[in-house]
């Protein structure tokens, strides 16, 4: 993955082992802004989401153990479905390379599974974490990192989150 980071400014792989994901951001100090506050200045349009962060508290003992019960509950299907689809993606994507573009942060943890079960079948998984913004669009400098890298044909954009479907509006017009 050297060849792709080559002159960017990256961070690394996080707290994924080192070959699961390379993400392509730019480092950024940013101050915490109080979520009230954070609030307030999107919703009178002063500031734009992406602009703020606020402190984040590691989870508390309730929400760990229902995170844990959710495991349990939901492991094997969650399994499965990552095998389904990591097969279909080995089947339809013909390259030598399949890249996985994983939009930081929802989409990162599925893409660490996805490459994990694609690696275990013998297929070359790349995978990257990238910013895509609502309103902003995706970071393309990072984008044509990867293509430059593995070509066009088979990257495969990954995400995490289900909602009203902005991102996959933003995806479509960037």
């Amino acid at each position: 993955m050297r060849n792709v980071c080559a002159g960017l400014n990256t961070v690394g792989s996080g707290s994924y082992g080192r070959d699961d994901v390379h993400f392509l951001l730019r480092a950024m100090v940013i101050t915490t802004t109080g979520v009230q506050e954070k609030e307030h200045l999107i919703q009178t349009r002063q500031r734009h989401y992406s602009e703020m962060i606020s402190q984040e508290h590691a989870p508390s003992q309730p929400h760990q153990n229902l995170y844990r019960r959710a495991l349990a509950h939901n492991a094997a299907r969650m399994a499965t479905d990552v095998q389904a689809l990591a097969n279909a993606l080995n089947e339809r994507c013909t390259g030598s390379t399949l890249a996985l573009v994983s939009f930081v942060r929802a989409g990162v943890p599925l893409g660490v599974l996805l490459r994990r079960a694609l690696r275990e079948a013998g297929r070359d998984a790349r995978h990257y974490g990238v910013s895509i913004v609502r309103d902003r669009g995706i970071d393309n400098v990072a984008l044509e990192a990867v293509v430059k890298a593995h070509g066009a044909e088979n990257i495969v954009f990954v995400d995490g989150w289900t909602g009203k479907g902005a991102i996959s509006e933003q995806l479509r017009e960037s």
